[in-house]
C-alpha cells in the first residue's frame, strides 16, 4: 500500500511540475492616432485622427511550451519566451487580436512572438508582447505592446509573464501599443496590464492538495481496516 501511495503521489507530482501555462495578456487603453484605408475596425478614415479617443484592447494568447532552450528563460530578473518561422520554431503566441470600435481583427502570429518581463537595472522594469503575421515583413501584420516602469523606482512592473496580475499605469511611465497593418495602423496609450493564466485541464495547487490528503485518508483507513480484520480472526 505504502508503495502504490508513493507511485500515485509521485505521479500527481510530475504532473504539477510538468504543467506548461497558457496565457491570455490584454493590454488596455485609449487611441491616440490612427488610419484606416480599409476600414478594418468600420471606418473608412485615411487621416491620422481615426478612431482618436476610443477604447483599445489589444489581446495575445501564449502557450509557454512552446519554446524551450534558448527561446525561454525564467529568473527573477529576466522571464521571457520567444520563436517563430523566423528562428524555424514554432511561434509561442498562438494568436493575438486588436479591437477598436467595436470591431475586432485577429492573427495568428505564425512569424514571430515574444513574450517578456524584464528588469533592466539601469533604469526600468518592462513588460513586453510582440506578435507579427509574416515573415515577408513588406506585406507584414503585428501587434506590438509594452509597459516600461522608469523614473519612478522602485520599479512596479511585475515581471512575471506566467503568474496572474493586473497592473494599472501609474503616471510618468511609457506604455504603448501599436497595430499595423497593410492600410492602416492604429496606436493607443495602454492604462492597464493583465496577465491571466487560462490553461485548462490542470487543476489548481489546492486541488492537487485535497487530492493528495485523500489519497493519504483512504489509505490510513485501509490499513485500519486490515488491522481490524486481523484481529476478528484471532
Amino acid at each position: 500500500m505504502k508503495k502504490l501511495f508513493g507511485s500515485i503521489v509521485g505521479l500527481i507530482l510530475g504532473v504539477v511540475s510538468a504543467h506548461a501555462s497558457i496565457v491570455q495578456v490584454t493590454y488596455s487603453g485609449t487611441v491616440v492616432a490612427g488610419s484606416d484605408a480599409r476600414g478594418i475596425f468600420g471606418t473608412i478614415n485615411t487621416g491620422v485622427e481615426a478612431y482618436v479617443g476610443q477604447s483599445y484592447v489589444a489581446q495575445y494568447v501564449f502557450d509557454t511550451s512552446r519554446a524551450t532552450g534558448a527561446f525561454a528563460r525564467t529568473s527573477p530578473d529576466n522571464n521571457f519566451v520567444f520563436g517563430g518561422a523566423d528562428f524555424v520554431n514554432l511561434s509561442p503566441a498562438t494568436s493575438a487580436q486588436v479591437s477598436v470600435n467595436g470591431h475586432t481583427f485577429s492573427f495568428n502570429p505564425i512569424a514571430y512572438s515574444q513574450l517578456s518581463g524584464t528588469s533592466q537595472t539601469v533604469d526600468a522594469n518592462v513588460q513586453k508582447a510582440y506578435a507579427r503575421l509574416h515573415v515577408d515583413s513588406s506585406h507584414d501584420t503585428l501587434l506590438d505592446s509594452y509597459v516600461r516602469a522608469n523614473d519612478l523606482g522602485p520599479y512596479t512592473v511585475p515581471l512575471t509573464i506566467t503568474e496572474n496580475f493586473t497592473y494599472h499605469v501609474l503616471p510618468g511611465q511609457t506604455s504603448i501599443s501599436q497595430f499595423i497593418t497593410v492600410g492602416g495602423y492604429v496606436t493607443a496609450n495602454i492604462d492597464t496590464l493583465t496577465i491571466r493564466d487560462i490553461t485548462t485541464g490542470v487543476p489548481e495547487p489546492s486541488t492537487w492538495a485535497l487530492m493528495i490528503l485523500g489519497l493519504a485518508g483512504v489509505g490510513f483507513a485501509a490499513r485500519r481496516q486490515r488491522r481490524s480484520l486481523r484481529n476478528v480472526s484471532v
